[in-house]
């Protein structure tokens, strides 16, 4: 990979853009996407900054926020994102990504910018942060352990089930479901059913 990586430098920044809880879980979700990535033969520097930074704009301000949501016309085309602030981090976090840490690289930003929905067309990348996120050791939300253990055998029946616990949890409690998670779960099925 072309780019220089200090993680030092970006741990040290990074900590003064979000609070402890999130840096640890951070921490945690660079550990579990290093392990995937060794495990699929993906870059692991790229998933090492991926993880670190894929929550950097959540704690942000909502109001600073949605101004720079708007500056961005990250919302324009897309209503379902503008109703579900929870959202907004991923979105706003590549620009974070880009300014405040110099990181260019395509593969990461698309990483970190579909982290909490999924998209079509997930590289193998885009996957491994989005299931990191879901599954680090921190978490304890009902089936992770199963997530977990499936993690292990088979990934991407691992990547089903955290869509369709997704879903399951946003449905349960009248919530929108943002379109690019239907569509990455869509996937997920396809993928699932031409390797079994």
């Amino acid at each position: 990979m072309n780019m220089l990586f200090n993680r030092k430098a970006i741990i040290e920044k990074l900590s003064t853009l979000i609070d402890e809880k999130r840096f640890i879980h951070s921490l945690n979700v660079e550990d579990c996407a290093i392990e995937l990535a060794h495990r699929l033969c993906v870059d692991e520097t790229k998933a090492s900054i991926a993880a670190l930074l894929h929550d950097c704009a959540k704690n942000m301000d909502i109001e600073a926020a949605e101004r720079l949501g708007y500056e961005l016309n990250i919302f324009q085309n897309d209503k379902w994102l503008y109703r579900q602030p929870a959202l907004w981090h991923a979105q706003l976090g590549v620009y974070i990504a880009k300014t405040e840490f110099n990181v260019f690289d395509q593969e990461i930003l698309s990483a970190i910018e579909c982290h909490t929905t999924g998209k079509a067309g997930m590289t193998k990348l885009d996957k491994i942060i989005y299931l990191a996120d879901y599954i680090e050791p921190n978490r304890s939300f009902s089936h992770v352990g199963k997530i977990r253990a499936n993690l292990k055998i088979d990934f991407n029946k691992a990547l089903l089930e955290a869509y369709d616990n997704t879903i399951y949890y946003l449905t349960r409690r009248k919530r929108f479901i943002h379109p690019r998670t239907i569509i990455a779960r869509n996937e997920a099925v396809e993928n699932y059913y031409k390797q079994n």
